[in-house]
């Protein structure tokens, strides 16, 4: 059996990549969603226990054509809505092409070895380094916007009243609290027993972006949507002006 976890249930660590040997090292109640997998694993331990033939994988943040729920696809959409004014924290992230990741399934089933875990990762990227190969790869201006670490406590407590307010917002307060974490990983291992990446991060932006250009995902420009806002705006105090002089 193949079993499909998240690189969320490795654990983090600020001065190096992650491997399989790690573990979830975050609190519980700080990222449910990490802990929630790491819990999974657990429970495939005892089957693995008890004689289950077992692989577990542990992919990372997975971009690629078809998300429909845009679950990693903000980072794209985001960027090309506010371009330059795209915020950027001290943090980094580890990403991969979906077709790498059903590809690595399939060799997982294959040769993967009983009892085994994989990280499932093509690069490792500062969140500047990210944005801003999103940027170049869509055509747009790179972010500009770096916020320090003092003000994510800040942040985080905007983000919780917004979303007590119901504002929908494309992030969380987990999220943002994991702003200044590296979430880099070691995927060697499978890259020596499942095979390297075939699919560039450059090449997986563009054909995401694409997708979503097709089905109408990207929103307009920000600072288009904020110029025209203000034209209108412009407009309506010129007739006014012009009504109330005649």
């Amino acid at each position: 059996m193949v079993f499909t976890s998240s690189a969320a249930a490795v654990g983090f660590h600020n001065d190096r990549p992650s491997t399989e040997k790690d573990y979830f090292n975050q609190k519980p109640e700080l990222f449910p969603y990490g802990f929630s997998k790491f819990s999974a694993e657990e429970a495939v331990a005892e089957a693995l226990f008890k004689g289950l033939d077992v692989v577990t994988l542990n992919p990372t943040v997975i971009i690629g054509p078809g998300d429909l729920n845009m679950i990693s696809g903000t980072f794209i959409v985001q960027t090309a809505r506010y371009g330059a004014l795209t915020p950027y924290t001290s943090g980094g992230v580890a990403v991969t092409d979906v077709r790498d990741v059903a590809r690595w399934h399939l060799m997982a089933a294959e040769k993967g070895r009983t009892g085994q875990r994989y990280i499932l990762s093509s690069a490792n990227y500062s969140y500047k380094e990210w944005f801003s190969l999103i940027a170049q790869s869509i055509g747009v201006s790179k972010p500009r916007i770096y916020v320090p670490d003092f003000v994510l406590p800040a942040a985080i407590r905007m983000v919780s009243l917004l979303h007590r307010l119901r504002v929908n917002l494309p992030l969380d307060e987990n999220q943002v609290r994991l702003g200044a974490q590296k979430v880099h990983f070691d995927a060697s291992k499978a890259w020596k027993e499942l095979g390297e990446p075939q699919i560039d991060m450059a090449q997986s932006i563009r054909e995401t972006f694409a997708w979503y250009e097709a089905h109408g995902f990207i929103p307009t420009s920000f600072l288009a949507e904020l110029r025209e806002t203000v034209s209108k705006g412009l407009n309506r105090m010129r007739l006014t002006r012009r009504q109330a002089e005649s």
